[in-house]
């Protein structure tokens, strides 16, 4: 049991209160899938599907941080347009007007795109 193998490391000794919500938690994110930090690396969420719609599968969380070392976290948040061209893409009929009104075709829209390279061996 996570709790167990928790409690026998010795790690959370004098830290968290045995069967306390703080020590469930622990446990948990030991034994379900996470990602462990490294140096250099980095891990990308994409909450959203082509359509704007939130993707629930995304849902994820940060384990407490049991070491005297820190926790660092940076965020980037990148906002997406509406990507056209899928079924049940949602459109704003302003925008739409204003394209066909200026010749601009989906095909045409400016989206960015980004390429993440770790080149660290």
């Amino acid at each position: 049991d996570a709790i167990d193998a928790l409690r026998a490391s010795g790690d959370v000794e004098g830290i968290l209160k045995r069967d306390s919500w703080e020590e469930k938690m622990v446990a948990n994110c030991r034994s379900r899938l996470a990602v462990r930090p490294h140096s250099s690396r980095a891990v990308l969420f994409y909450s959203q599907h082509p359509d704007g719609s939130v993707d629930k599968s995304s849902l994820h969380g940060g384990c407490p941080v049991i070491t005297d070392q820190p926790k660092w976290a940076a965020n980037l948040w990148a906002w997406n347009s509406i990507r056209g061209g899928f079924p049940g893409s949602p459109k704003n009929e302003h925008v739409v007007e204003k394209n066909r009104a200026a010749n601009k075709s989906p095909e045409n829209d400016q989206q960015k795109h980004a390429t993440f390279i770790n080149d660290k061996s």
